[in-house]
Protein backbone atom coordinates (compact mmCIF):
# COMPACT_ATOMS: atom_id res chain seq x y z
CA UNK A 1 0.00 0.00 0.00
CA UNK A 2 1.51 3.50 -0.92
CA UNK A 3 -0.12 6.61 0.04
CA UNK A 4 1.41 9.29 -2.53
CA UNK A 5 1.35 13.15 -1.62
CA UNK A 6 2.19 16.75 -3.04
CA UNK A 7 6.10 16.29 -1.77
CA UNK A 8 6.18 12.53 -1.18
CA UNK A 9 4.77 9.02 -0.16
CA UNK A 10 4.30 6.76 1.83
CA UNK A 11 4.73 3.02 1.82
CA UNK A 12 3.44 0.37 4.05
CA UNK A 13 6.05 -2.21 4.65
CA UNK A 14 5.95 -6.05 4.87
CA UNK A 15 6.91 -5.66 8.54
CA UNK A 16 4.04 -3.61 9.10
CA UNK A 17 5.74 0.11 9.26
CA UNK A 18 5.28 3.19 7.13
CA UNK A 19 8.20 4.62 5.12
CA UNK A 20 8.14 7.78 4.44
CA UNK A 21 10.15 9.42 1.14
CA UNK A 22 10.02 13.05 0.38
CA UNK A 23 10.30 14.70 -3.23
CA UNK A 24 13.17 16.60 -3.81
CA UNK A 25 14.18 18.38 -6.70
CA UNK A 26 11.72 15.53 -8.69
CA UNK A 27 13.36 12.55 -6.54
CA UNK A 28 11.96 11.12 -4.00
CA UNK A 29 14.10 10.34 -0.35
CA UNK A 30 13.63 8.31 2.12
CA UNK A 31 13.61 10.40 5.42
CA UNK A 32 12.52 7.20 8.26
CA UNK A 33 10.60 4.35 8.90
CA UNK A 34 6.88 5.11 11.75
CA UNK A 35 4.88 2.95 13.81
CA UNK A 36 1.68 4.32 12.06
CA UNK A 37 0.61 6.24 8.54
CA UNK A 38 -0.14 9.41 10.97
CA UNK A 39 3.35 9.79 12.35
CA UNK A 40 4.64 9.19 8.46
CA UNK A 41 2.73 11.73 7.06
CA UNK A 42 3.55 14.27 10.03
CA UNK A 43 7.43 13.60 9.30
CA UNK A 44 6.50 14.90 5.42
CA UNK A 45 4.76 17.63 6.41
CA UNK A 46 7.69 18.33 8.70
CA UNK A 47 10.33 18.13 5.63
CA UNK A 48 7.84 19.88 3.43
CA UNK A 49 8.41 23.42 5.55
CA UNK A 50 12.00 22.19 5.36
CA UNK A 51 13.86 21.27 2.56
CA UNK A 52 16.82 22.15 3.09
CA UNK A 53 17.75 19.14 5.05
CA UNK A 54 15.93 16.64 3.00
CA UNK A 55 17.95 17.89 0.31
CA UNK A 56 21.40 17.62 2.21
CA UNK A 57 20.07 14.05 2.62
CA UNK A 58 19.87 13.57 -1.10
CA UNK A 59 23.65 14.06 -1.92
CA UNK A 60 24.69 11.64 0.88
CA UNK A 61 26.74 14.12 2.59
CA UNK A 62 24.31 15.44 5.38
CA UNK A 63 26.58 16.29 8.38
CA UNK A 64 25.51 15.21 11.61
CA UNK A 65 23.61 19.04 12.76
CA UNK A 66 21.53 18.69 9.65
CA UNK A 67 20.75 15.37 10.70
CA UNK A 68 19.68 15.54 14.10
CA UNK A 69 17.71 18.69 13.51
CA UNK A 70 15.53 16.91 10.93
CA UNK A 71 15.79 13.67 13.58
CA UNK A 72 14.47 16.28 16.25
CA UNK A 73 11.79 17.63 14.26
CA UNK A 74 10.07 13.96 14.27
CA UNK A 75 11.81 11.62 16.51
CA UNK A 76 11.80 7.69 15.46
CA UNK A 77 11.85 4.59 18.26
CA UNK A 78 10.84 4.79 21.23
CA UNK A 79 11.01 8.92 22.11
CA UNK A 80 7.73 10.62 21.84
CA UNK A 81 7.70 12.46 24.69
CA UNK A 82 8.52 16.44 24.98
CA UNK A 83 10.24 16.19 28.06
CA UNK A 84 12.37 13.08 26.47
CA UNK A 85 13.14 14.76 23.13
CA UNK A 86 13.67 18.24 24.81
CA UNK A 87 16.15 16.38 27.06
CA UNK A 88 18.15 14.69 24.46
CA UNK A 89 18.30 17.83 22.60
CA UNK A 90 19.95 19.36 25.14
CA UNK A 91 22.35 16.65 25.81
CA UNK A 92 22.94 16.90 21.84
CA UNK A 93 23.62 20.48 22.15
CA UNK A 94 26.08 20.45 24.83
CA UNK A 95 28.03 17.08 24.39
CA UNK A 96 27.57 15.88 20.85
CA UNK A 97 27.17 19.09 18.69
CA UNK A 98 30.38 20.91 19.06
CA UNK A 99 32.81 17.71 18.81
CA UNK A 100 30.78 16.08 16.23
CA UNK A 101 28.19 18.06 14.66
CA UNK A 102 30.09 19.41 11.95
CA UNK A 103 31.18 16.24 10.62
CA UNK A 104 29.42 14.00 7.70
CA UNK A 105 27.14 10.92 8.74
CA UNK A 106 29.27 9.58 6.30
CA UNK A 107 32.78 9.96 8.03
CA UNK A 108 31.56 9.13 11.94
CA UNK A 109 33.92 5.87 13.11
CA UNK A 110 33.94 3.74 16.20
CA UNK A 111 37.16 5.47 16.86
CA UNK A 112 35.65 8.84 16.52
CA UNK A 113 33.60 8.49 18.79
CA UNK A 114 35.24 6.42 21.40
CA UNK A 115 37.93 8.96 21.14
CA UNK A 116 35.33 11.52 22.33
CA UNK A 117 33.80 9.22 24.84
CA UNK A 118 37.13 8.34 26.33
CA UNK A 119 37.82 12.22 26.82
CA UNK A 120 34.51 12.99 28.74
CA UNK A 121 35.33 10.24 31.08
CA UNK A 122 39.03 11.76 31.40
CA UNK A 123 40.64 12.85 34.90
CA UNK A 124 41.71 15.32 33.57
CA UNK A 125 38.19 17.11 31.44
CA UNK A 126 37.06 20.37 32.86
CA UNK A 127 35.83 21.07 34.91
CA UNK A 128 35.37 17.62 35.61
CA UNK A 129 34.86 13.79 34.32
CA UNK A 130 31.09 12.84 33.07
CA UNK A 131 29.66 10.04 35.03
CA UNK A 132 29.36 6.97 33.81
CA UNK A 133 25.20 7.52 33.06
CA UNK A 134 25.85 11.13 31.62
CA UNK A 135 28.58 9.31 29.26
CA UNK A 136 25.69 6.55 28.60
CA UNK A 137 22.91 8.73 28.03
CA UNK A 138 25.69 10.64 25.73
CA UNK A 139 25.63 7.45 23.60
CA UNK A 140 22.16 6.56 23.90
CA UNK A 141 21.17 9.98 22.11
CA UNK A 142 23.80 9.84 19.76
CA UNK A 143 22.66 5.61 19.20
CA UNK A 144 19.48 6.89 18.07
CA UNK A 145 21.24 9.39 15.30
CA UNK A 146 23.25 6.71 13.84
CA UNK A 147 20.74 3.95 14.28
CA UNK A 148 18.07 6.40 11.92
CA UNK A 149 20.71 7.10 9.57
CA UNK A 150 21.59 3.58 9.30
CA UNK A 151 18.14 2.62 8.62
CA UNK A 152 17.95 5.34 6.18
CA UNK A 153 21.05 3.60 4.10
CA UNK A 154 22.69 7.26 4.46
CA UNK A 155 25.64 5.01 6.40
CA UNK A 156 26.72 1.87 6.08
CA UNK A 157 26.93 0.57 9.62
CA UNK A 158 26.15 1.53 12.46
CA UNK A 159 29.30 3.11 14.73
CA UNK A 160 27.80 3.52 18.04
CA UNK A 161 27.56 -0.44 18.42
CA UNK A 162 31.41 -0.32 18.66
CA UNK A 163 31.71 1.96 21.03
CA UNK A 164 32.39 1.22 24.88
CA UNK A 165 31.97 2.57 27.82
CA UNK A 166 35.56 3.25 29.28
CA UNK A 167 36.28 1.85 32.76
CA UNK A 168 37.75 4.90 33.94
CA UNK A 169 34.53 7.05 34.01
CA UNK A 170 33.14 7.38 37.31
CA UNK A 171 30.22 5.52 38.33
CA UNK A 172 27.65 8.06 39.01
CA UNK A 173 26.09 8.93 42.85
CA UNK A 174 24.52 6.52 44.84
CA UNK A 175 21.47 6.95 45.81
CA UNK A 176 20.90 8.23 50.26
CA UNK A 177 17.52 6.18 52.00
CA UNK A 178 17.06 7.93 55.04
CA UNK A 179 15.18 6.75 58.00
CA UNK A 180 11.36 7.40 59.17
CA UNK A 181 12.98 9.59 61.72
CA UNK A 182 15.19 10.88 59.56
CA UNK A 183 12.50 12.23 57.39
CA UNK A 184 10.31 13.87 60.36
CA UNK A 185 13.60 15.77 61.03
CA UNK A 186 14.22 17.05 57.94
CA UNK A 187 10.28 17.82 57.32
CA UNK A 188 10.87 20.08 60.89
CA UNK A 189 13.88 21.37 59.59
CA UNK A 190 12.84 22.82 56.22
CA UNK A 191 9.97 23.96 58.37
CA UNK A 192 11.70 25.86 61.12
CA UNK A 193 13.98 27.49 58.52
CA UNK A 194 10.95 28.11 55.64
CA UNK A 195 7.80 28.91 57.11
CA UNK A 196 4.84 29.81 55.20
CA UNK A 197 5.80 27.16 52.33
CA UNK A 198 5.12 23.74 53.68
CA UNK A 199 8.53 22.41 52.49
CA UNK A 200 7.89 19.93 55.42
CA UNK A 201 4.51 18.86 53.74
CA UNK A 202 6.48 18.25 50.54
CA UNK A 203 9.01 16.29 52.15
CA UNK A 204 6.49 14.15 53.68
CA UNK A 205 4.21 13.91 50.91
CA UNK A 206 6.66 13.03 48.46
CA UNK A 207 8.30 9.98 51.08
CA UNK A 208 4.88 9.00 52.09
CA UNK A 209 2.25 9.78 50.03
CA UNK A 210 3.44 7.54 47.01
CA UNK A 211 7.08 8.44 46.45
CA UNK A 212 6.81 10.87 44.28
CA UNK A 213 8.84 11.60 41.38
CA UNK A 214 9.79 15.40 41.62
CA UNK A 215 7.95 16.38 38.49
CA UNK A 216 5.01 14.61 39.72
CA UNK A 217 5.16 16.39 42.99
CA UNK A 218 5.77 19.91 41.24
CA UNK A 219 2.82 19.19 39.32
CA UNK A 220 0.02 18.59 41.65
CA UNK A 221 -2.99 21.08 41.85
CA UNK A 222 -5.63 21.17 44.93
CA UNK A 223 -8.25 19.45 42.77
CA UNK A 224 -5.87 16.02 42.41
CA UNK A 225 -6.43 15.74 46.76
CA UNK A 226 -9.66 14.41 47.73
CA UNK A 227 -9.77 14.46 51.07
CA UNK A 228 -13.03 12.41 51.70
CA UNK A 229 -11.45 9.44 50.04
CA UNK A 230 -8.30 10.08 51.38
CA UNK A 231 -6.08 9.80 47.86
CA UNK A 232 -4.15 11.81 45.25
CA UNK A 233 -4.18 11.79 42.00
CA UNK A 234 -0.70 11.66 39.73
CA UNK A 235 -1.60 12.54 36.35
CA UNK A 236 1.13 14.53 34.84
CA UNK A 237 4.63 15.96 35.74
CA UNK A 238 6.57 18.96 35.22
CA UNK A 239 10.49 18.76 34.07
CA UNK A 240 11.88 21.64 33.11
CA UNK A 241 8.67 23.81 32.39
CA UNK A 242 7.55 21.18 30.46
CA UNK A 243 3.67 19.18 31.46
CA UNK A 244 3.63 15.84 30.31
CA UNK A 245 2.53 12.63 31.48
CA UNK A 246 4.26 11.04 33.99
CA UNK A 247 7.43 8.74 32.98
CA UNK A 248 5.68 5.55 32.56
CA UNK A 249 1.94 4.42 31.91
CA UNK A 250 1.91 2.58 35.38
CA UNK A 251 3.03 6.71 37.07
CA UNK A 252 -0.49 7.24 36.02
CA UNK A 253 -2.44 6.47 39.47
CA UNK A 254 -4.77 7.14 42.52
CA UNK A 255 -2.31 7.22 45.88
CA UNK A 256 -4.58 6.35 49.45
CA UNK A 257 -2.71 8.39 51.44
CA UNK A 258 -2.48 7.73 55.50
CA UNK A 259 -4.55 9.60 57.75
CA UNK A 260 -2.36 11.72 59.01
CA UNK A 261 -1.17 13.06 56.02
CA UNK A 262 -4.18 13.41 54.77
CA UNK A 263 -5.24 15.96 57.35
CA UNK A 264 -2.28 17.99 57.43
CA UNK A 265 -2.93 18.04 53.83
CA UNK A 266 -6.38 19.14 54.24
CA UNK A 267 -5.28 22.13 56.32
CA UNK A 268 -3.02 22.75 53.78
CA UNK A 269 -5.51 23.55 51.10
CA UNK A 270 -8.37 25.09 53.18
CA UNK A 271 -10.20 27.75 50.94
CA UNK A 272 -7.72 27.40 48.19
CA UNK A 273 -8.79 27.59 44.50
CA UNK A 274 -9.08 23.51 42.88
CA UNK A 275 -7.07 25.04 40.20
CA UNK A 276 -4.26 26.34 42.37
CA UNK A 277 -0.86 24.10 42.67
CA UNK A 278 -0.67 22.23 45.69
CA UNK A 279 2.84 23.38 46.79
CA UNK A 280 3.29 26.91 45.90
CA UNK A 281 6.30 29.49 46.96
CA UNK A 282 6.00 31.80 49.81
CA UNK A 283 4.70 34.59 46.49
CA UNK A 284 2.28 31.47 45.76
CA UNK A 285 3.82 30.53 42.36
CA UNK A 286 4.64 26.75 41.70
CA UNK A 287 7.23 24.75 43.15
CA UNK A 288 10.67 25.03 41.42
CA UNK A 289 12.78 22.20 41.65
CA UNK A 290 16.29 24.23 41.47
CA UNK A 291 14.89 25.74 44.60
CA UNK A 292 13.70 23.45 46.17
CA UNK A 293 16.85 21.22 45.80
CA UNK A 294 18.98 23.80 47.27
CA UNK A 295 16.50 24.25 50.53
CA UNK A 296 16.75 20.56 51.00
CA UNK A 297 20.22 20.18 50.62
CA UNK A 298 20.38 22.72 53.32
CA UNK A 299 18.63 21.37 55.83
CA UNK A 300 19.77 17.99 55.09
CA UNK A 301 23.77 19.31 55.64
CA UNK A 302 22.67 21.19 58.89
CA UNK A 303 21.08 17.83 60.37
CA UNK A 304 24.40 16.25 59.37
CA UNK A 305 22.45 13.90 57.30
CA UNK A 306 24.33 12.41 54.23
CA UNK A 307 24.09 14.53 50.72
CA UNK A 308 20.82 14.71 49.50
CA UNK A 309 18.85 15.13 46.59
CA UNK A 310 14.84 15.77 46.06
CA UNK A 311 14.56 12.51 44.31
CA UNK A 312 16.34 10.80 47.25
CA UNK A 313 12.67 11.10 48.94
CA UNK A 314 11.46 9.23 46.63
CA UNK A 315 13.93 6.17 46.95
CA UNK A 316 13.34 6.34 50.75
CA UNK A 317 9.53 6.33 50.39
CA UNK A 318 9.84 2.66 48.43
CA UNK A 319 12.84 1.54 50.38
CA UNK A 320 11.02 2.16 53.77
CA UNK A 321 7.27 0.44 52.61
CA UNK A 322 9.42 -2.65 51.27
CA UNK A 323 11.14 -2.55 54.83
CA UNK A 324 8.10 -3.00 56.73
CA UNK A 325 7.11 -5.91 55.02
CA UNK A 326 5.05 -4.29 51.84
CA UNK A 327 4.33 -6.59 49.21
CA UNK A 328 6.56 -5.68 46.15
CA UNK A 329 3.68 -5.81 43.47
CA UNK A 330 2.04 -3.51 45.86
CA UNK A 331 4.98 -1.17 46.20
CA UNK A 332 5.57 -0.84 42.48
CA UNK A 333 1.40 0.10 41.95
CA UNK A 334 1.84 3.23 44.74
CA UNK A 335 4.58 4.68 43.58
CA UNK A 336 4.39 4.03 39.52
CA UNK A 337 6.93 1.26 38.22
CA UNK A 338 5.79 -0.25 35.27
CA UNK A 339 6.39 -3.94 36.95
CA UNK A 340 7.34 -5.04 40.24
CA UNK A 341 10.81 -6.29 38.61
CA UNK A 342 11.72 -2.95 38.31
CA UNK A 343 10.94 -2.40 41.75
CA UNK A 344 13.06 -5.32 42.87
CA UNK A 345 16.17 -4.46 40.69
CA UNK A 346 16.63 -1.44 42.51
CA UNK A 347 15.56 -2.18 45.68
CA UNK A 348 16.08 -5.96 46.29
CA UNK A 349 18.18 -4.81 49.56
CA UNK A 350 15.45 -3.40 51.47
CA UNK A 351 13.13 -6.15 50.87
CA UNK A 352 13.47 -8.17 54.55
CA UNK A 353 14.46 -11.61 55.01
CA UNK A 354 16.13 -12.17 51.49
CA UNK A 355 19.97 -11.88 52.59
CA UNK A 356 19.13 -15.59 54.06
CA UNK A 357 16.48 -17.01 52.14
CA UNK A 358 19.17 -19.47 49.64
CA UNK A 359 21.32 -20.55 52.69
CA UNK A 360 17.39 -21.32 54.52
CA UNK A 361 17.04 -23.57 51.28
CA UNK A 362 19.62 -25.43 51.07
CA UNK A 363 20.09 -25.78 54.69
CA UNK A 364 16.30 -27.54 54.47
CA UNK A 365 17.91 -29.62 51.42
CA UNK A 366 20.25 -30.91 53.11
CA UNK A 367 18.52 -32.21 56.16
CA UNK A 368 16.37 -33.85 53.95
CA UNK A 369 13.17 -30.96 54.60
CA UNK A 370 11.61 -29.91 50.71
CA UNK A 371 10.58 -26.43 51.67
CA UNK A 372 10.21 -24.36 47.99
CA UNK A 373 11.80 -20.32 47.80
CA UNK A 374 9.52 -18.09 48.87
CA UNK A 375 8.49 -15.57 46.14
CA UNK A 376 9.94 -12.41 45.94
CA UNK A 377 6.81 -10.51 45.48
CA UNK A 378 5.61 -11.36 48.40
Amino acid sequence: MTARESFGSVRKTSAGRFQARATVDGKQVGIGSFTSLREAKRALARHQTNPAVTRSLATGRVTLDSFAASWFASPTGDVKRPQTVSEYRRIYGVHLAPTLGRRHLIDLTPGMIQRLVNDLASPTREPRPLARPTIKHVLVVLGFLTHAAFLRGLIPTDPVKQVELPSSAPGGRKMTRLSAPQVTLLADALDTAHPGCSLGLVVRTMTFGGALRVGEMIALDVADLDVDRGTLSVSRAIRKGITSPPKTEAGVRTIHLPADLVAALAAHVAGRSPSSPLFTTTTGTRLDNSNLLRRVRAAADGLGLPPLRVHDLRHTGISLALSIGVPVADVAKWCGHANAAVTLSVYAGAVPGRESVVADAFAAHSSGVVVPLRSVAS
